[in-house]
């Protein structure tokens, strides 16, 4: 039920951030393995409308649950990432997420308007 409800954030999660993502990804720019590269790399992959849709789903899943309700939807959504590791919860993550696209999406009607 959530994977079709939110189709956007289940293809962000496991395709994305599949079991052992950050051992064979290679575009580390940093020797951090920092989760904000992976979201660097969906943005660029992404058209807006995509882009669009997850911010929207993220929202809707941020005012529908708890912070224990997400922790669960993540491993619905097949995340391999863990926030709490990184001292993040996973309401922080979403809303990081969310506004990483918000800003790519900004950047490019910015840059649409010149």
């Amino acid at each position: 039920m959530l994977r079709k409800t939110y189709k956007a954030v289940y293809g962000l999660c496991s395709g994305y951030f599949p079991e052992g993502w950050n051992d064979f990804l290679y575009i580390w720019d940093t020797p951090e393995r920092d989760f904000r590269e992976i979201v660097k790399l969906y943005i660029t992959e992404r058209n807006i409308e995509e882009r669009q849709s997850l911010v929207k789903e993220i929202e809707q899943l941020l005012k529908e649950q708890t912070e224990e309700e997400l922790a669960q939807s993540a491993r619905h959504f097949m995340l391999n990432y863990y926030p709490p590791g990184v001292g993040m919860t996973y309401t922080e993550w979403f809303r990081e997420v969310s506004e990483m696209m918000k800003d790519s999406l900004e950047k490019e009607s910015d840059n649409r308007d010149e």
